[in-house]
């Protein structure tokens, strides 16, 4: 399997090694990860995660240097409220679902250079464009930023932050989105925890185009990329590690580990690494 790290809220960051019967190796934290939620890697090759405890995100390299962390509680510029998801653009740009507050924020650099955010609280008679109940896994892709908003049972879709590039999944589509992952193609993989399989799209407003191994995957957790016709997923509530390969034959999928019999009890998120 693919070299990945995996946030768990006992556990913090730990990196699974490509060989799954090796233990893994948690990430030293000198202030500790509070609550690990989302995984990506940001330019200078350190992890990120957002720190749902303490309404911050932080970085820092897999053997715990280079140890940072930017933002505090609010909804002010610097400021974050629950936050439980984090993407970074080909572009280096910094995506974190600000999810009490109802938002994404932009950002050019980890110290809160170009801040920028998009979105508030979905409201009575107002869904539309913009408004989310509770943004959380997010990733980016060709067509830009992929949301999932698990509270409103949608994903949406934002070539930019703004109205104009709003496409979202219609209603009744997903119950409780809680993955997603982004083929470099543009192929959207959805994970709903009330459905068995993965869910396939070309777009939110395109609806599913395919639901794949269902008859032998229930309720996908988290997931990462990690080729261009791949990714890793897991699954509750066995805890089940696995590879999902496309291939001329359609979607194959190999269990890898277990990641309670490694002393993951509790993960969130999954990232590849080099």
């Amino acid at each position: 399997m693919a070299r990945l790290a995996v946030s768990d809220l006992r556990r913090g960051v730990s990196i699974l090694q490509a060989n799954p019967s090796d233990p893994p190796a948690d990430v030293p934290a000198p202030a500790g990860f509070g609550l690990p939620y989302g995984l990506a890697r940001i330019p200078d090759g350190r992890l990120l995660t957002a720190d749902r405890s303490q309404s911050r995100i932080i970085a820092c390299a897999e053997d715990g240097t280079n140890w940072e962390s930017f933002g505090s509680q609010g909804a002010g510029v610097g400021q974050f409220q629950n936050p439980m998801g984090v993407a970074v653009s080909d572009e280096g740009r910094i995506f974190v679902a600000d999810t009490g507050n109802f938002r994404i924020v932009a950002m050019d650099a980890f110290d809160g250079t170009g801040w920028q955010t998009y979105g508030q609280k979905i409201a009575a008679g107002s869904v539309g464009p913009g408004r989310f109940a509770g943004p959380a896994c997010i990733q980016h892709g060709p067509g830009g930023l992929v949301v999932a908003d698990p509270a409103a049972a949608r994903i949406v879709q934002l070539a930019q932050l703004d109205d104009a590039s709003w496409d979202v999944s219609s209603q009744g589509t997903f119950r409780n989105p809680a993955a997603v992952a982004v083929l470099p193609d543009g192929t959207i993989i959805v994970g709903d925890l009330t459905r068995e399989g993965l869910s396939i799209m070309a777009s939110p407003s395109g609806g599913i185009t395919e639901t794949i191994l269902g008859d032998v995957l229930r309720y996908p957790a988290a997931l990462a990329v990690t080729s261009a016709d791949s990714l890793a997923a897991f699954f509750l509530p066995t805890l089940a590690l696995c590879s999902v390969v496309r291939d001329a034959s359609g979607w194959n999928v190999s269990l890898d580990a277990r990641l309670d019999q490694v002393g993951i009890r509790r993960p969130t998120a999954l990232c590849q690494l080099p």
